[in-house]
């Protein structure tokens, strides 16, 4: 008989990716059964967003989950780092993860894109996949479900899921004892660092936004070489600033969510209250961050069909993609803390 409680697995993945190799559902299936018959216990995976309505629930129940050993499995491919809701689950895990010394708990699966996975991207969310150890994929996703490739491979995955967390169920419970005191002032030092990049973004983007839409105004019949010398510079600063505050977020993300945790246990009732009125002031600054990547927005895209053409313009425009891309994931990470509280 497997044990009475099952393993909780979150399968996280780009839903572009399940339709172009399929196998999902098979995954799901295969890795349950192989945890059961080959080791004895029991797993519950859920992958479905919108039939389990998580939503804004799942961001809400990151902490809880990893007290309950709760194991994170991305299938990543390139386009899994392109997906907003997946670099969320993937940042706000990990976050939560790390800060309680469970983030083996995390164990990525890698289908496709591995060479261009490494530590030294300025991708936080590609750095958090490839700085661990990573279950190599791409034979078994190319052979398909029921080949023997693939079930050795989905065999030796549930060998190594089951292992993880054996290995991390002693760290979870119960929850170590900690120092709410100091816990603020870790909350506090990374909230000072979030400023700090909130401000410098916001600085930039006020330069940059009316240059950028400056130039999509004249694309039509503009010279490309020009519009990219032109949008180059402030491209590379606005990467360097989106990166950062994506990083900020990440590192208070985890502080939060700890200290959160602990005034809920052990605070007052004023003070749960003072943090619960604090959490709602969290995101908002949200809006105007939003507002900001809503123009740059319409500009790329009335800079597309030029883009498209010419090569240099790509070049100078793909920086700011970048850091667009780690705005959107900040953002995303911030407006979750309002709900911490609930």
């Amino acid at each position: 008989m497997t044990h009475d409680m099952p393993i909780p697995v979150f399968l996280s993945y780009a839903q572009i990716d399940d339709d172009g190799l399929g196998f999902v559902d098979a995954f799901r299936k295969d890795l349950r059964y192989y945890c059961a018959a080959d080791h004895n216990r029991a797993v519950e995976v859920f992958y479905d967003r919108a039939s389990l309505g998580w939503g804004d629930g799942w961001r809400e129940s990151i902490s809880a989950a990893v007290d309950g050993a709760l194991v994170f499995l991305p299938l990543v491919t390139l386009t899994y780092f392109d997906r907003p809701w997946c670099r969320d689950e993937l940042l706000q895990f990990y976050s939560s993860a790390h800060n309680r010394d469970v983030d083996d708990l995390l164990l990525p699966v890698v289908v496709l894109g591995h060479s261009h996975i490494t530590p030294d991207s300025q991708d936080a969310a590609v750095r958090v996949i490839a700085e661990r150890q990573q279950f190599d994929f791409r034979e078994a996703a190319i052979a398909g479900p029921g080949t023997a490739v693939w079930r050795a491979t989905m065999m030796r995955l549930a060998g190594e899921l089951v292992a993880t967390v054996d290995k991390a169920e002693p760290r979870l419970a119960p929850a170590p004892v900690r120092d709410r005191e100091a816990a603020g002032r870790m909350v506090r030092g990374a909230g000072g660092k979030l400023i700090e990049a909130t401000v410098a973004l916001t600085d930039t983007l006020a330069t940059f936004v009316p240059e950028l839409e400056g130039a999509a105004a004249a694309a039509h019949g503009g010279d490309p070489r020009a519009i990219a010398g032109r949008l180059a510079p402030g491209g590379r600063a606005l990467e360097h600033r989106g990166l950062a505050l994506q990083d900020a977020a990440v590192e208070l993300d985890g502080h939060l969510r700890a200290f959160v945790g602990m005034t809920m246990a052990t605070g007052t009732p004023a003070e749960r209250d003072r943090l619960r009125a604090e959490l709602a002031q969290l995101g908002s600054g949200t809006p105007e961050l939003d507002g900001m990547a809503e123009m740059c927005a319409r500009s790329l895209g009335l800079l597309r069909p030029l883009e498209l053409g010419n090569v240099a313009l790509r070049q100078a425009l793909a920086p700011l993609r970048i850091g667009f891309r780690a705005v959107g994931t900040a953002v995303g990470i911030m407006r979750a803390w309002t709900e911490l509280g609930r």
